[in-house]
């Protein structure tokens, strides 16, 4: 059974992955980043594209740590 997304809660657990890059990553990378979940917050798209955009990022700068965990698996 999938449970619903609350976005406050989505936001939150985005942002602390964020959290891992906001020093490495770029200016461009930071504002993709924000766009991404201002869309998220305005209605114009879904959690999961900020959650692709953070994949691609714990890929880029190898942070096992995230990619061994539950947040991308699920």
């Amino acid at each position: 059974m999938k449970l619903p997304v609350v976005a406050g809660k989505a936001v939150n657990a985005a942002q602390h992955v964020w959290g891992y890059f906001k020093d490495k990553a770029s200016n461009s990378e930071n504002k993709r980043f924000l766009n991404l979940l201002q869309k998220f917050l305005s209605g114009q798209g879904g959690i999961q594209a900020a959650k692709n955009n953070l994949l691609l990022l714990a890929k880029k700068y190898h942070e096992d740590y995230l990619l061994k965990g539950y947040y991308f698996h699920l």
